[in-house]
């Protein structure tokens, strides 16, 4: 996970997900690498303690680019509550990632839907954790080359460049 520690993004609802399957996490030896830093990130150490998730989960800080971090990453979790146009998404999708992410609206959007990542259901740490379990057991990966291709065709500068051009276009007739 990549963001700044507040409440929008959800770090809260991962822990919690991370907290109600982490036998199974251990299990598979999953680790959970926190990027980012801000008002909450000691709130959200101190969850870890209590959770007793501390091994399961990294705290890394902050980082001058996401390309290492999203290059070593297998999934990228974004739980957040609301977005507009995540970057981060965008970005994982450019590296082919695989992506656990809230079904929050400007998420879905980019994901066409789920079709090309795993959704859960926005706030709901249990159907995060739901997701969790199905990614380690197989299932919602290799999404990543679909979201790919969906970021490329979509995304894309020039893309976002001639689709709102062709919006200015329409108030100057």
């Amino acid at each position: 996970m990549i963001a700044r520690f507040d409440f929008q993004k959800g770090y809260d609802l991962l822990l919690r997900a991370i907290a109600l399957v982490r036998e199974s996490l251990r299990r598979e030896h999953c680790t959970f690498h926190l990027f980012g830093d801000g008002p909450l990130r000691h709130e959200m150490e101190d969850a870890t303690r209590a959770f007793e998730i501390v091994d399961l989960v990294q705290f890394c800080g902050t980082s001058r680019g996401i390309e290492r971090p999203l290059t070593e990453a297998d999934c990228v979790i974004i739980p957040s509550r609301w977005e507009g146009m995540p970057f981060v998404l965008l970005e994982a999708g450019r590296h082919g990632k695989d992506v656990i992410c809230s079904d929050e609206r400007g998420i879905s959007e980019v994901t066409d839907n789920g079709r090309c990542a795993t959704l859960f259901k926005n706030g709901d740490a249990a159907s995060l954790a739901h997701a969790l379990s199905n990614y380690v057991l197989g299932v919602g990966r290799n999404l990543g080359a679909q979201l790919q291709r969906r970021v490329v065709s979509n995304y894309s500068l020039g893309n976002m460049i001639t689709r709102l051009n062709a919006i200015y276009a329409r108030f100057d007739q």
